[in-house]
């Protein structure tokens, strides 16, 4: 094997992995200007919190790869049960985040900390709920400005119930609020790229001419 192949082999190993650890998988909701933030467990039964978040309709089947907490302006300071229902209030996945996970840097600035799950798909044109349990330090965002969605989803409005435990958000207490509430949110998988397709060919290419060389003989 002629020792000039493997340089070729290594670099496209490089831009293959390379483009794998770049890609972060995309958020299914996301807003560019902070309206106003808070926590108002205070007004909550028992100063416990809320189940809080918001509800969609999926416009195509969608499948769900990890459940995220935004951030907000002073990062989290406790971890957040996050699920996601169908309209028979049935949970469908849920995963705690917390202040050690990953931030992901979207949106208004302060991101959104990330746990992956065992992947669940949304059927197509349906009524989903996520929710997330508040606490009572951490704030959440409402009428936000800038709201976008992946096209597989449409935002439809905030979803909330009061409750310092994960339970289906059954109410539509304070629409006026809206676009809210957005401590919970999800995100689905990356499409292939087009340097990830480059570094599938390039790795394909490296192993193709390798397998040509003859063996090399002392």
């Amino acid at each position: 094997m002629r020792m000039r192949s493997i340089p070729v082999f290594v670099a496209a190993l490089l831009v293959f992995t390379g483009v794998l650890s770049a890609d972060t998988p995309p958020l299914a909701l996301d807003f560019t200007s902070l309206g106003t933030s808070a926590n108002n467990a205070f007004a909550s039964a028992g100063g416990l919190g809320w189940s809080l978040g918001w509800s969609f309709y999926t416009n195509a089947a969608v499948t769900v790869t990890s459940l995220d907490y935004w951030n907000s302006p002073d990062g989290l300071t406790q971890p957040h049960n996050v699920g996601i229902y169908d309209a028979n209030q049935n949970l469908l996945v849920s995963a705690f985040v917390g202040p050690l996970d990953p931030v992901i840097p979207y949106g208004a600035g302060y991101g959104w900390q990330e746990v992956f799950v065992k992947p669940v798909t949304l059927a197509a044109h349906q009524t989903y709920y996520i929710a997330g349990v508040t606490g009572t330090v951490d704030p959440y965002a409402y009428s936000v400005g800038g709201l976008t969605t992946i096209p597989q989803i449409t935002y439809l409005t905030e979803q909330d119930f009061d409750s310092g435990t994960l339970v289906f958000p059954a109410h539509n207490t304070w629409s006026g609020s809206d676009p809210a509430y957005f401590a919970p949110n999800f995100n689905v998988p990356e499409p292939l790229s087009v340097a990830y397709l480059f570094g599938y060919g390039m790795m394909g290419l490296a192993a193709l001419g390798l397998a040509r060389k003859k063996p090399f003989r002392s």
